[in-house]
């Protein structure tokens, strides 16, 4: 759900956290998957906000691609979770000029690790895993194209001030770098 979208507890697939009791969290981790009767084919963040994220397949069977270690609560650059968080909360301070930006690139990539993984979904599983390592290492390469793009779009609609501060808030807490 983007900064601009209205409701106290309006809630999307992606739910982004704000300020006080009823959105004091948001959307980790989201999953969608294929399910074959001979090989399901999952699609996984592995990051937060799945409305600036990308789905990358995985197979159960086939190693999984490294992310850096499990997240904790403060910010490290050395796992996906936290990289993927600098792009996200750099998207929300300006959620519907910054989204728009990434919008299209986000849906072909997409759009193209969904009908490769669908057409390798049988292969041997260290050809899958070979995938699913070459998708999550070209969607960290994307994610870092958009993020120096994104910096380069000032922020044109301001957030509520509550919605501020509340975002301001968490970064403190989790020792975010600073955004732009």
């Amino acid at each position: 759900m983007g900064a601009n979208e209205h409701g106290l507890a309006a809630f999307t697939v992606c739910a982004h956290a704000g300020f006080g009791p009823v959105r004091a969290t948001g959307t980790n981790g989201s999953m969608v998957s294929h399910l074959a009767p001979d090989v399901q084919t999952h699609f996984m963040t592995a990051t937060a906000a799945p409305c600036a994220s990308l789905f990358k397949p995985v197979w159960l069977g086939a190693n999984l691609p490294d992310t850096g270690p499990v997240p904790q609560g403060d910010y490290d650059a050395t796992t996906l979770f936290w990289r993927h968080e600098v792009l996200h909360r750099t998207i929300l301070r300006d959620y519907a000029t910054r989204i728009a930006m990434i919008r299209d690139e986000q849906a072909t990539m997409e759009k193209h690790f969904v009908e490769e993984a669908l057409n390798i979904a049988t292969r041997m599983p260290t050809k899958r895993a070979d995938f699913s390592q070459k998708c999550f290492h070209e969607a960290v390469k994307m994610e870092e194209t958009w993020l120096e793009r994104l910096g380069r779009q000032p922020v044109r609609l301001k957030n509520n001030w509550l919605y501020e501060y509340a975002w301001q808030q968490f970064n403190r807490q989790a020792k975010m770098p600073p955004l732009v």
